[in-house]
């Protein structure tokens, strides 16, 4: 689930560098591009301070540790002379704390929306996440995509997230249902399998080795009768043509050349009965 953009360039731009620089081939301390700083804190210190930004993104993209699109956002703000975020904070520790606060989220979106820092296929998603915290909807305690999919992929932290992303409207119509059923189950102790949405699932849960993780799971949300459980553990998870995946299975029998097979596969393993299969055969031709 993607979360709530607290994308603040001029405060979280440098933690890769300030994390990240004494692991980096090339990058040893003092780093004379950012005032010959010779640690961690002393960089931190100096990229903190409005007049050593420009040196600091073009350090930090050269050694690939932004993105240029992300130092493109950062230069236009200092273009802009926007040097303080949200609340006037200064630096990544103050504007963290600032923006952690609930009660600075909305003008923190603002800020960012203001000076462009949303991508614009990611705008509409943040208005939602907006007015479903006006609302009084409660978001995930994390920050950013990476975080946030980590966090809800935990099993002690689904129920918040899923709770979440139906008040905000993060959930496609078509997964509500199955996502308010895999809710039910959690909350009576399974395990959702360590994947999230329709495709990345299909896609996790068609190795063999995921099986019996997204079988029990099935079977516990109701997704799968327990027979049809039984069947998917006696095939190991293959369909016709050792194919795995509702999607990779349905472009399979969707070849005329593997039709037959398919029909063969469905009534030996009692997907549908004989005549079934020859009414299906006939209406092929």
């Amino acid at each position: 689930m993607k979360n709530y953009y607290f994308i603040l360039i001029l405060s979280l731009l440098f933690v890769g560098f300030l994390v990240l620089a004494q692991e980096l081939p090339g990058v040893t301390f003092p780093v004379s591009e950012l005032g010959n700083c010779a640690s961690k804190e002393e960089c931190m210190a100096y990229c903190d301070l409005p007049e050593n930004m420009l040196a600091c993104i073009n350090f930090s993209e050269t050694h690939g540790l932004i993105s240029p699109e992300d130092a493109a956002m950062a230069r236009k703000m200092l273009e802009l002379g926007v040097t303080d975020g949200p609340g006037g904070c200064q630096g990544r520790v103050e504007c963290s704390a600032y923006c952690d606060n609930s009660n600075h989220m909305e003008e923190c979106i603002e800020f960012a929306k203001k000076y462009g820092l949303i991508p614009p296929d990611e705008l509409a998603e943040v208005e939602k996440i907006l007015v479903a915290i006006q609302k009084g909807a409660r978001p995930p305690a994390c920050h950013g995509k990476a975080a946030c999919d980590a966090y809800c992929n935990m099993a002690e932290h689904f129920e918040e997230c899923i709770i979440f992303g139906e008040a905000a409207g993060l959930i496609p119509p078509d997964e509500i249902d199955d996502a308010r059923r895999a809710l039910e189950a959690v909350r009576k102790g399974a395990k959702p399998p360590a994947c999230k949405g329709k495709t990345e699932c299909d896609t996790y849960c068609a190795e063999p080795e995921h099986l019996e993780e997204c079988l029990a799971f099935a079977e516990a949300a109701g997704f799968i009768s327990p027979e049809d459980a039984a069947m998917a553990r006696k095939t190991g998870g293959k369909g016709p043509g050792g194919c795995r995946g509702e999607e990779a299975c349905k472009a399979y029998c969707e070849n005329p050349s593997h039709m037959e097979e398919c029909i063969n596969f469905a009534v030996e393993q009692g997907f549908m009965s004989p005549e079934e299969a020859q009414k299906m055969r006939e209406m092929i031709g």
